[in-house]
C-alpha cells in the first residue's frame, strides 16, 4: 500500500490539519526557543511546525518524503520570506554535514514507519545528527489510549470546507493487526460541485508502539526520555492518555 495517499492535497491538507494545531506548534516552539538552532523537523510536511520555528529567527530544515508537501512548504516559505530550508528525503537514512541542537517529529510521522526495524534506523539518525547537549521531540499514539477495534461500518469523522469553498465531510473505517501493531484508516472524503457529487478514498497506515517498546528502540539508539508528556498541553503521560510525547536527549 501506497502510505503517501494522505498527503497529495497539500493546501487541503493544511485546511484540515492547521486548526488543531496550535498546542503542538506553541509546545514546539518553546523548547525550539532554548535550544536558539538549527533546527531539523522531521516528516515536516507543508511546514506546519518548521516555518513557525523560523519565523522566530531559527534556522530550519524540513524534511519530507512526499514530494507535493515539500513543494508546498517551499511555497509558503517564499511567501512569509523566511530562510527555511526544505529537502524531499527519507527520514530512515537522511544524512547532513551538520548536528542539530533540537530535532522535531510530530503529526504522529513516527507511526509511518511499520516496522521496528525502520523505527531503529530513523532513531539512530535522530542520534547520529543530535547535538550532545540537544533535544529530540516527537509523538506517537498511545495503543492503550487509543480505539483499536475494527470498524467497518463507515462512520462519521469531522467536516471542514476546502480551497474551493465547498464543504467536505470526512467519514471511514478502520481494521487493526494485533500482530503487527498496524491500524488501518480507510478515509472517505465527499463534496459536491458544479460537476456533482464527488468522493476521494485514501487509506494509511500507523504502527502502534507500546511504551516500554518504545523506550527500548530510544536506548538501543542512544536516546533516553527526560519528560513525557499525554498532550501538547503538558498533560503528564497516563495509560489512557491518547498522546506518547517524549523529550529525549543522548545518552
Amino acid at each position: 500500500m501506497d502510505n503517501l495517499q494522505e498527503f497529495r492535497d497539500p493546501v487541503n491538507y493544511d485546511l484540515e490539519e492547521l486548526p488543531g494545531s496550535a498546542d503542538r506548534i506553541a509546545f514546539m516552539c518553546k523548547f525550539a526557543l532554548r535550544s536558539a538552532g538549527p533546527v531539523l523537523d522531521l516528516a515536516c510536511g507543508t511546514g506546519i511546525v518548521s516555518l513557525p520555528l523560523a519565523l522566530l529567527g531559527l534556522p530550519v530544515t524540513g524534511v519530507d518524503l512526499s514530494e507535493p508537501m515539500i513543494a508546498h512548504a517551499r511555497r509558503k516559505a517564499r511567501a512569509l520570506g523566511t530562510t527555511a530550508t526544505f529537502l524531499i528525503d527519507d527520514m530512515r537514512t537522511f544524512a547532513a554535514p551538520t548536528s542539530f541542537t533540537f530535532i522535531a517529529l510530530s503529526g504522529n510521522a513516527f507511526q509511518a514507519l511499520l516496522t521496528q526495524p525502520d523505527q531503529s534506523k530513523l532513531l539512530r539518525v535522530v542520534a547520529d545528527h543530535l547535538d550532545e547537549r540537544g533535544q529530540f521531540i516527537f509523538e506517537t499514539r498511545n495503543p492503550t489510549g487509543t480505539d483499536l477495534r475494527d470498524s467497518r461500518t463507515e462512520e462519521p469523522w469531522f467536516t471542514y470546507v476546502n480551497a474551493s469553498g465547498e464543504e467536505v465531510k470526512v467519514s471511514g473505517t478502520q481494521s487493526y493487526d494485533k500482530g503487527r501493531q498496524i491500524l488501518t484508516w480507510t478515509s472517505y472524503r465527499r463534496w459536491s460541485n458544479d460537476d456533482g457529487q464527488q468522493v476521494r478514498r485514501s487509506d494509511i497506515a500507523c504502527r502502534f508502539t507500546e511504551v516500554d517498546e518504545l523506550d527500548a528502540l530510544l536506548a538501543t539508539a542512544g536516546l533516553r526520555v527526560t519528560q513525557r508528556y499525554g498532550s501538547w498541553d503538558y498533560r503528564p503521560f497516563t495509560s489512557c492518555s491518547e498522546e506518547i510525547i517524549s523529550v529525549c536527549e543522548r545518552t
